[in-house]
Parts: structure tokens; C-alpha cells; sequence
């Protein structure tokens, strides 16, 4: 699977990179080539670009059942129907995104750390272990 594919560059790639910040993994993808010369395209996120589709799902159609998948394919065509199917014998199953509007964002806060998670962290920045030039972020975290 390309999930694998992508995971095991993550591991090669992360050994010889230093990343003190979520930004940096991004970094280490993007415009890089893989093996066969393909380039990674990166799109980052934040906390606001989660949606909440709990709300709206019934309007969906039917919706992928991911306990009984080995493989999915997933097309999204341009009059915003989501086609998926388990196998490539099956015929698509259609999920209609364009009758959706206004899907609320899932939160519009940042997850906060555990406390003692940003105290190892902060304990990992004043032992020098993380580079002081990332001290404003991490005593920003929530």
C-alpha cells in the first residue's frame, strides 16, 4: 500500500533530519523525490481545517465501512460525488459531498498538551536538547 510506501521514506528520511517542530515534518517531505522521482506535494493543516461531519452524515449516502476493507479506492469527481468501492470487481458506491453545506468546524481551539508532557518538553528545551530558537513555541503550547 502507498501508506506503507510513504511511511517506511518517513522512517529513512527522519533519522537524518532534525525535527523539534510539527512544521519540520512537512519539511522533510516536501518537494522531495521519492525513489521513482515522483514529488511529494505537502499540504499542511491546522486545528480549523478539521470538519465536524458528525453533524451532517446523513446527508451523505452510504458511508465506507472500514472494519471490512482491504483495500479502498476513493474518487472524488468534480460534481462533488465520492465514489469508494472494497474491491476493484465492485461497482462504486456513491457518497454526494456537493448537497452539504456549511460543515462546522470540529473545534476552533488548539488541543492542549497534558501538563506533563509540556513540562518534559520545556525541561527538554532548557537542556538544551531541543534548540532554544523554538523556546516561543513551546511555551505557547495550550
Amino acid at each position: 500500500m502507498l501508506v506503507d510506501y510513504v511511511h517506511s521514506l518517513y522512517e529513512k528520511w527522519s533519522k537524518t533530519s532534525a525535527i523539534f517542530i510539527p512544521a519540520h515534518w512537512g519539511k522533510l517531505f516536501k518537494g522531495r523525490p521519492d525513489e521513482s522521482g515522483q514529488v511529494f506535494k505537502v499540504v499542511e493543516y491546522t486545528f480549523k481545517d478539521f470538519l465536524n461531519f458528525s453533524e451532517v452524515v446523513a446527508q451523505l449516502g452510504p458511508l465506507p465501512n472500514f472494519m471490512i476493507t482491504k483495500a479502498v479506492q476513493l474518487i472524488v469527481f468534480a460534481d462533488g460525488r465520492c465514489g469508494f468501492r472494497y474491491s476493484y470487481e465492485d461497482d462504486l458506491t456513491f457518497m454526494n459531498l456537493s448537497q452539504i453545506d456549511n460543515i462546522p468546524r470540529l473545534r476552533d481551539y488548539q488541543l492542549p498538551v497534558s501538563a506533563a508532557k509540556k513540562r518534559d518538553l520545556l525541561e527538554m528545551l532548557n537542556n538544551r536538547i531541543i534548540p532554544s530558537k523554538y523556546r516561543t513555541f513551546y511555551r505557547a503550547l495550550p
